[in-house]
């Protein structure tokens, strides 16, 4: 596929995901989902006082008010924040696809990903956990970019840049997916030091960085065993509810 036509193509793709799920999401006037009205309610609580009313420390809100600034409503705007992550999750989840299929086989997955039953849910209920396996999917990716290269780590600056800044997303978006993320990054240290030639300085520090992640992680299981306890990881893969379609025909009548 030439250049152009990758760009049409991408274009084309963006606009589908991005206007339909702002179509679902608008088939109601109200905010979507559980925490619908406390994302509109820190917003405000932020836009009007300069804090938000409730304790809060992710980005997300943060990127989520800034952005409300730009029209008139809060709710509509959390809505058009929502659709462009999507976006976004679509382009995440075709990245780290790659790595092991072909473009179009990606990409196909990573239409099927938006449309499962676990992140509709996140999608309309809990935005914080959504950017964060946006983020996510990015570190898994970077992560696994090296079987590109014949299985040898490239270990440039802007891998690890990259690979640093998509760590930072995710883990400051939510605690469930700064669990998951960190973890990550505990195996991938596995691995690569795996078989490496280190002195027993190096092994000590390596140690107890290894130590000291273990610790973060555990903290974040333990902060976090009622949610993961809640998850059915299996309905990522799940159907029975397509998104959008369901979600219109919950809100059609409101």
């Amino acid at each position: 596929m030439k250049k152009f036509e990758r760009i049409v193509f991408g274009t084309a793709i963006s606009l589908a995901v991005f206007l339909t799920t702002l179509w679902a999401l608008q088939a109601t006037s109200f905010a979507v989902g559980i925490d619908g009205y406390y994302y509109a309610a820190q917003i405000r609580s932020y836009l009007e006082k300069g804090r938000f009313f409730a304790s809060d420390s992710s980005w997300v809100l943060y990127a989520m008010a800034y952005f409300s600034r730009l029209g008139p409503d809060i709710v509509v705007m959390n809505k058009i924040f929502v659709a462009l992550c999507s976006v976004a999750f679509f382009w995440s989840a075709s990245a780290l696809l790659r790595v092991f299929a072909s473009r179009a086989i990606a990409d196909g997955f990573a239409v099927l990903l938006l449309a499962s039953s676990y992140l509709q849910f996140c999608r309309t209920n809990f935005i914080k956990n959504y950017v964060g396996l946006l983020f996510l999917t990015l570190l898994l990716r970077q992560i696994l970019l090296p079987l590109h290269n014949e299985g040898r780590l490239n270990l440039q600056r802007r891998w690890l840049l990259l690979k640093a800044i998509f760590f930072l997303g995710s883990a400051v978006s939510h605690t469930q997916t700064a669990f998951i993320a960190t973890l990550s990054l505990l195996v991938f240290l596995f691995f690569f030091l795996r078989g490496r030639t280190t002195t027993g300085h190096k092994r000590r520090l390596w140690m107890i960085a290894a130590t000291l992640i273990s610790f973060v992680l555990l903290v974040l299981l333990y902060q976090n065993r009622a949610r993961f306890g809640a998850v059915q990881w299996r309905d990522l893969f799940v159907f029975t509810s397509i998104f959008p379609l369901q979600l219109f025909e919950m809100n059609a009548g409101n």
